[in-house]
C-alpha cells in the first residue's frame, strides 16, 4: 500500500465568481470635483439630467395630491408614474398630429417605450406604468429621481422624508395647467385619441401655460428670498446680458468666452455689484483646465491603444515629442499674453496658435495659460477659480499646483517636464482606479473603473477614452428658460447655413431685466 499522498488543487470557492471585471467608469483622473461643487452652487435648480421643465410643475402637482387625499406612499408612486406616461403620450400626439406648431424644446421622458407600446392600441395604465420589468422606468418614482434634490433646491416639494409640496409650489397656477393629468392618469387605458383634445399638455406648451408663467417667475427668482435664490438670479441675469449683448450661439465656445472676457461682465449696470458673475469668470478658467486635463488623457489612452502595450518610456516619449526644444521658463514666455493693457483677462486660450497646435501641445499649452491665471486673478474671481484658500495644501491637478510645478521646474527642458506628466497622469488613474474599486459580497467579483492598467513598466489599454467637456450647466438653464418664456432660439440669427440659432429673451424675459 503506498504512503504518497495525492494533492489537489484548490480553485476557490465554487458558489461565487471570482474574476476581476473592469469597467470604463467615470471621472478617470477626478479633476472635476472642486468644478462640479462650485457650479452646483452657483446654477441651484437644474442638474445636467433635468431636462423638461414641466416635471418640475408636474412632481409638485403629484405632491401637492397625495398631500390633499392623504394617499399613502405606495398610491402616490402609482399616481406619480402613471401621471409621466401621461405627458409621454401628450406629447407624442401633439408631436404627431400638430405640425407647424409643436416645437422640439423637450423630449419626454420614456418617449421611445411609449411610442413603441402605442403601435399596438390604446396603453394599459396597470401594465405600462408598473414597477418592474415591462414597465416605462425603472425606479419606483419614475424620473422624479432626476429631479427630485433640484425640486427641493426650488422649494418645489419639501425636504423631508415624506411627499409633500414645498412653500414655492402655487398649486392655483399648476392645477389650473396640468388638472386633465391627474383625470386621464386613474384611467386604467390611455389611447392617443384620449390625448388630442389636450394639446396643452405637450411639454413644448408649457410656455404658453399658467404652470409655465410661474415657472419662469421661479427660475428667474424675481423675488429672491434667500441665498439660493438670489445666487440663481445674478447668474440668470448673466444670462441675459450675454445673449443682449453678444451673440451667443454655443454655450462651449460663445457664452464661455463673454464670461471669460467681455467687459460688459464688469460695466454692465445689471452686473456691476454682481459677487455671483465674478466668480463666474474664475470658474469658467478652471473649466477650461479641466477640459484640457481630460482632452490630455483622452491623447494619452488613445496612443497607448494605437500600440496595443507600450511601455512608460515610450509614452514619455511621445508625450515629450510633442512640446518644443527650450527650458519649461522658455515655453512659459512665449504662450500668448493672458492680459490685455487694461489689466483685464485677454482670450489666450482662443489664440490661433494655442487652438491650432496638435492636441497633446495644446493641452498643455492651456494648462500653463491656467497656471498664470493663478497668479493674476484675485477677489470674487479667484474665489471661483480655486475655492477658499486651502492653507498650501495643493490639489494634484490643479491650477496652484501646476503653477508650483512650473515654478520648480523653471530651469529643466520642456521636454522633461513633459514625459514626467505622463507618469503623474498614469500614477493618478490608477490610484483612482482603487479608490473607486469595489467588492460585491454577492457575487464575490471585483470590479476596477480604469481605461488602462499597468504591469511592471507596460501600459495597456482595457477601455477607450471620450474627453466630453464639463458641465457648467448654463445649457440646462438656458433650456428650462426656454421651455418657460426667459428665453428663444432665433434660428434667422444665425451665420451661416448649418449654423446654431442665436439665443435671445424670451416673451417672459422682462422678468430678468
Amino acid at each position: 500500500m503506498s504512503n504518497a499522498v495525492e494533492r489537489v488543487g484548490v480553485d476557490g470557492p465554487g458558489w461565487v465568481q471570482s474574476d476581476t471585471r473592469t469597467i470604463r467608469g467615470l471621472f478617470p483622473l477626478s479633476v472635476e470635483r472642486y468644478l462640479n461643487r462650485v457650479v452646483a452652487r452657483l446654477a441651484p435648480g437644474v442638474t445636467t439630467v433635468t431636462t423638461g421643465a414641466r416635471y418640475y410643475a408636474l412632481h409638485g402637482l403629484i405632491a401637492d395630491e397625495a398631500d390633499a387625499a392623504g394617499l399613502s406612499m405606495p398610491e402616490a408612486q402609482n399616481l406619480l408614474r402613471r401621471s409621466e406616461v401621461v405627458l409621454a403620450v401628450a406629447s407624442q400626439v401633439h408631436e404627431q398630429r400638430s405640425a407647424g406648431i409643436h416645437q422640439p424644446l423637450a423630449t419626454a421622458h420614456a418617449a421611445d417605450t411609449v411610442r413603441v407600446r402605442l403601435r399596438d392600441g390604446s396603453l394599459d395604465m396597470r401594465e405600462v406604468a408598473k414597477t418592474g420589468v415591462g414597465s416605462y422606468a425603472r425606479g419606483n418614482w419614475g424620473f422624479m429621481g432626476q429631479y427630485r434634490g433640484s425640486e427641493m433646491t426650488l422649494r418645489i416639494v419639501g425636504t423631508g422624508s415624506r411627499l409633500a409640496p414645498g412653500p414655492n409650489f402655487d398649486a392655483g397656477m399648476v392645477r389650473e395647467a396640468l388638472s386633465p393629468v391627474l383625470t386621464l392618469a386613474r384611467q386604467d387605458t390611455l389611447s392617443e385619441e384620449d390625448l388630442e383634445q389636450y394639446p396643452d399638455l405637450c411639454l413644448c406648451r408649457t410656455a404658453y401655460c399658467t404652470d409655465g408663467a410661474w415657472l419662469a417667475r421661479l427660475f428667474a427668482a424675481t423675488d429672491p428670498t434667500g441665498e439660493t435664490s438670489s445666487i440663481r438670479r445674478q447668474t440668470m441675469q448673466m444670462l441675459t446680458t450675454a445673449v443682449e449683448e453678444s451673440p451667443i450661439r454655443t454655450v462651449d465656445g460663445d457664452l464661455t468666452a463673454f464670461v471669460a472676457y467681455s467687459p460688459a461682465l464688469l460695466s454692465h449696470d445689471r452686473l456691476a455689484d454682481s459677487a455671483i458673475c465674478r466668480q463666474w469668470r474664475g470658474v469658467v478658467f478652471r473649466y477650461e483646465s479641466v477640459n484640457a486635463w481630460r482632452s490630455l488623457w483622452e491623447a494619452l489612452v488613445d496612443r497607448i491603444g494605437q500600440h496595443a502595450t507600450v511601455t512608460r518610456q515610450e509614452l514619455r516619449d511621445w508625450l515629450a515629442d510633442h512640446v518644443p526644444a527650450g527650458t519649461v521658463a522658455d515655453f512659459q514666455r512665449n504662450l500668448p499674453d493672458t492680459l490685455d493693457n487694461l489689466g483685464q483677462p485677454a482670450p489666450a486660450e482662443r489664440t490661433e496658435e494655442v487652438l491650432s497646435a496638435p492636441q497633446p501641445l495644446r493641452c498643455i499649452s492651456i494648462l500653463a495659460l491656467g497656471a498664470r491665471r493663478h497668479g493674476e486673478l484675485t477677489g470674487q474671481e479667484l474665489l471661483g477659480f480655486q475655492g477658499p484658500a486651502q492653507n498650501d495644501v495643493f490639489e494634484e491637478l490643479a491650477p496652484m499646483w501646476m503653477a508650483h510645478r512650473l515654478h520648480s521646474w523653471a530651469d529643466r527642458p520642456m521636454r522633461d517636464f513633459a514625459a514626467d506628466l505622463v507618469d503623474v497622469l498614469i500614477n493618478r488613474s490608477q490610484r483612482i482606479a482603487l479608490l473607486k474599486t469595489r467588492f460585491d459580497r454577492r457575487t464575490g467579483r471585483v470590479t476596477i473603473p480604469t481605461r488602462v492598467q499597468v504591469r511592471d513598466d507596460l501600459v495597456y489599454r482595457l477601455h477607450t477614452e471620450t474627453a466630453l467637456t464639463a458641465s457648467l450647466r448654463w445649457w440646462q438653464l438656458l433650456r428650462m428658460g426656454e421651455q418657460t418664456g426667459l428665453f428663444r432660439r432665433d434660428p434667422s440669427l444665425g451665420t451661416g447655413a448649418g449654423e446654431a440659432a442665436t439665443w435671445r429673451l424670451g416673451p417672459r424675459g422682462d422678468l430678468l431685466v
